[in-house]
């Protein structure tokens, strides 16, 4: 239906958006130019300027999928994949002046995923006078690898120069929403949170945001050229071409680069234990280690929720999520290849007492979320009111299946997205307790995004985090707050490198 107030005038050119269930939403808005032809391996750039009226009613192209084909039908949308992705979508309160505005960047390993997933929706956020802002980032080899080392006409970090770019554009934009540009908040699960590490540590994203929670973000996924050089080998092998034919990918067909990619997930930490997945990648936009950034002051003056999961790695010992060593044979290669097999009797002291599986399980949470969450608490503490979370809730599927309180299993919550139980097995969840978790999660972050503090109906108070007192507030069926959770671990973790 017509009504002007969902006519909408962008720096860009006007858009026109809809209303439903009481929310105004503009879908599918670009905020870069496509990055297709010359401009694909290209850093991001600026839309054109356009004259006539936009209509932002659905989602737009969502990026191409870089993972195993069962997971991304099980995780996708059924929107066409497109190298031109570049667009972002907002949800607000109707009447909307100077509100707070909450950002989404969504996970899914730097090889898939999508803002136009249902769990990612935004309403429940713009039903509570905050406006919800998601957008697409490029994914794989599009958006993460690096080849820049191969051949000059190749950017670095085209992803995160996308979500700085997207950034720019909700700083410029918002106020035509009924936002406040002063007032917004970053946050992300996953590849989503390393992104909030990447936007607290890129210098030119300086200045779009004022508050940031990274959830379950992998600091330590922003790596050195080497990290990227092992992957690249296994993706140029499973491609068939040289390293020194990279040229070539600016005229493959997309759809050539994905087995690769995906192969190349599987295999990096098979190949090489304990080595990640290509991510972005320290250079000119990411100049240090989100830690070292946020030690130096790259975040002063940005209140910041960081937390993980209990359970992280769970999701992550089998085909094709395997992320992490298997056995402490591989812990031992992993040691081995990084010129630090004297760590191994530290490790196993650590686990000590606990069967295998169980103990690679918890040291692959520590080694990819935990212990680097903690050193860019540490250091972000030191500059703003830092908060620290541990998701410890397992629901009763979850519990069944042996994952406990795994890895994304706090989204929902957060987003408070799908309440109604959506299959059988959801169905077993009891709503109160379920409700209770939601109501605390993304009340918390609903706090945060309106006053920069997670309190105001929690229980118990969150304390903010202090290098003395490493207060942690750990949700559960009952919360409770933890002093320096396991800080043995951390000892033991924090001054190992590996593959740099």
């Amino acid at each position: 239906m017509e009504n002007e107030q969902l006519i909408v005038s962008t720096k860009k050119g006007k858009i026109r958006g809809f209303e439903e269930n009481n929310v105004n939403k503009w879908f599918g808005i670009p905020y870069a130019k496509p990055p297709v032809n010359q401009l694909r391996f290209k850093r991001a750039q600026e839309h054109e300027a356009w004259e006539d009226i936009k209509n932002c009613y659905q989602m737009g192209n969502r990026p191409y999928q870089f993972m195993d084909e069962k997971i991304v039908k099980l995780a996708g949308s059924d929107l066409p994949s497109s190298e031109d992705c570049l667009n972002l979508n907002v949800w607000a309160p109707k009447h909307a002046k100077k509100a707070p505005v909450f950002v989404w960047l969504y996970g899914g390993g730097n090889q898939m995923g999508e803002a136009s997933l249902p769990i990612y929706f935004l309403d429940s956020f713009a039903k509570k006078g905050i406006i919800g802002v998601s957008f697409n980032y490029r994914e794989g080899p599009l958006g993460f690898y690096n080849f820049s080392t191969l051949d000059k006409e190749f950017d670095s970090n085209c992803a995160v120069s996308d979500m700085v770019l997207a950034m720019h554009w909700v700083k410029d934009n918002i106020a035509a929403f009924g936002g406040d540009p002063d007032n917004i908040t970053i946050a992300g699960e996953s590849a989503g949170g390393t992104g909030v590490y990447a936007l607290l540590t890129a210098p030119t994203a300086k200045g779009t945001f004022n508050k940031a929670i990274s959830m379950s973000g992998l600091a330590k996924n922003i790596t050195t050229q080497k990290m990227h050089d092992l992957n690249n080998e296994i993706f140029f092998e499973k491609l068939g071409i040289k390293a020194t034919e990279a040229a070539s990918l600016k005229e493959m067909p997309i759809e050539e680069m994905i087995p690769a990619a995906a192969a190349t997930f599987s295999e990096i930490n098979l190949r090489y234990p304990g080595a990640i997945i290509s991510g972005p990648v320290i250079d000119d936009l990411l100049p240090q280690y989100p830690w070292e950034a946020l030690a130096a002051g790259a975040g002063k003056d940005i209140p910041c929720i960081f937390g993980t999961c209990r359970d992280e790695g769970t999701l992550f010992m089998n085909d094709p999520m395997d992320l992490i060593p298997r056995s402490w044979d591989q812990v031992a290669e992993m040691l081995s290849n990084n010129d630090q097999l004297n760590k191994l009797p530290a490790l196993k002291e650590i686990y000590q007492g606990l069967p295998e599986k169980k103990a690679i399980a918890k040291l692959g949470r520590d080694r990819l979320f935990w212990v680097d969450s903690i050193k860019c608490t540490l250091a972000q503490s030191q500059h703003a009111a830092t908060y620290s979370y541990r998701f410890d809730y397992a629901s009763p599927v979850n519990k069944l299946l042996g994952f406990g309180a795994r890895h994304g299993s706090e989204v929902q919550p957060a987003l408070n997205t799908k309440i109604d139980p959506q299959s059988k097995w959801q169905k077993i969840i009891p709503k109160p307790e379920l409700k209770k978790i939601r109501d605390t999660m993304h009340g918390a972050f609903v706090n945060f995004a309106i006053t920069s503090d997670p309190n105001g109906g929690l229980s118990p108070n969150w304390p903010a985090y202090t290098k003395n007192s490493r207060a942690t507030f750990v949700i559960n069926k009952k919360n409770h707050i933890e002093y320096d959770p396991t800080p043995q671990h951390f000892e033991v973790w924090k001054d190992i490198k590996l593959y740099e």
